[in-house]
């Protein structure tokens, strides 16, 4: 699949726009806080349900109305075009062929897309949140179920703790009622994670030695709060179980330390931990390898090739890498921003200027 057309109004600090894309590469550069990120930021908002780096709808808005409108004409590899939109305003709406869409799940099913950031450069090193979230979102974009269970556990865990902030004698009952739901989503949602980190290891064992020229092999594991054993099975009643034996402890903190939300992902090296044993371009070739992986994955479980959005990454790289990863991404659509154009790109390219909040062809 790959982004046609795309037009934006009062989208943070673009204006107004209306562009037609490469369906290969596409490259916008420009000084920083020119538009760049905001164009790529609008067109995985209107693809796959939510910004990367905004949770509150107001901030997507810019100054010169009270709302604000994204529409990108998406042709896929049915030989069909769909156009995704998404309407700013009190609330966020989204749309696909101007049917409402109620739920995420439909947009993850639609539309695929992958997203490179710079954060995503620190994924081995950074907090264990930070690969929960990119567990997560590789997981909902690969299988839209997923986001369900995840929306229902957080809904769950926020009406959990706001129990256990005022907790008394008479909220057992309710209590029990909660844990029975986190079990049921977070033994659901432990599956989907460990399933996706066995097909992770094997996606990017080859594109690790492409990328690195390094022997060494790469896997990914699990580090569980429920699964202390190691052992997979009867998750649901090893959840209860967990729960139960924190209860006290969660009632005087009045939060839920036991769960999915406090799990991480392993990232090894011949077996070592990344984070502790990795050189710095061991690492950063390891969180390269995690969204080439990525890529891979989705095109084979949704059988279409995603769009790819790079965020200001190829200035994280050095030359080689940079090249490796353009061969890579070769035969998909490639959204690239940056700040200077010092890397080769492929025969073709869409080259767009960003000033100001206008992004112009070149």
């Amino acid at each position: 699949m790959f982004v046609q057309t795309f037009t934006a109004e009062n989208y943070r600090n673009i204006a107004s726009a209306n562009l037609a894309f490469n369906p290969g590469c596409n490259i916008l550069f420009g000084n920083n806080a020119q538009g760049k990120t905001n164009t790529a930021e609008a067109i995985y908002l209107a693809l796959c349900g939510r910004s990367h780096r905004e949770t509150l709808t107001g901030n997507l808005i810019g100054p010169l109305n009270d709302t604000a409108l994204v529409t990108c004409e998406v042709f896929t590899d049915e030989n069909s075009i769909s156009e995704a939109k998404v309407y700013l305003g009190e609330t966020k709406k989204h749309f696909i062929d101007s049917n409402p869409v109620r739920t995420r799940r439909e947009l993850l099913s639609a539309y695929s897309v992958v997203f490179f950031t710079p954060e995503d450069l620190r994924l081995v090193t950074d907090s264990p949140g930070v690969r929960r979230n990119f567990m997560d979102e590789a997981i909902s974009g690969l299988y839209p179920k997923y986001s369900e269970y995840l929306s229902q556990y957080n809904s769950t865990l926020r009406q959990r703790n706001y129990l256990l902030k005022g907790y008394g004698p008479s909220a057992q009952s309710m209590l029990e009622v909660y844990d029975e739901h986190l079990a049921d989503c977070g033994s659901s949602i432990i599956k989907y994670r460990i399933d996706f980190l066995k097909k992770l290891s094997r996606a990017a064992s080859e594109i690790y030695d492409d990328i690195s020229g390094n022997s060494e092999e790469i896997s990914f594991g699990y580090i569980s709060n429920i699964l202390t054993d190691n052992n997979a099975g009867n998750i649901r009643e090893k959840y209860l179980i967990a729960l139960e034996e924190t209860r006290r402890e969660d009632i005087l903190s009045a939060s839920t330390k036991t769960g999915v939300h406090h799990d991480d992902m392993d990232i090894l090296l011949s077996g070592k931990p990344a984070r502790k044993f990795g050189s710095r371009g061991q690492q950063r070739s390891t969180a390269l390898c995690l969204k080439l992986a990525l890529c891979d994955m989705t095109e084979r479980a949704k059988g279409q090739k995603p769009v790819i959005l790079l965020d200001d990454v190829m200035s994280e790289l050095d030359s080689s890498r940079r090249s490796r990863v353009i061969e890579l991404l070769s035969g998909r659509q490639v959204f690239i921003t940056c700040v200077e154009t010092n890397f080769t790109t492929p025969p073709g390219t869409a080259f767009f200027s960003a000033s100001g909040g206008q992004i112009t062809k070149i």
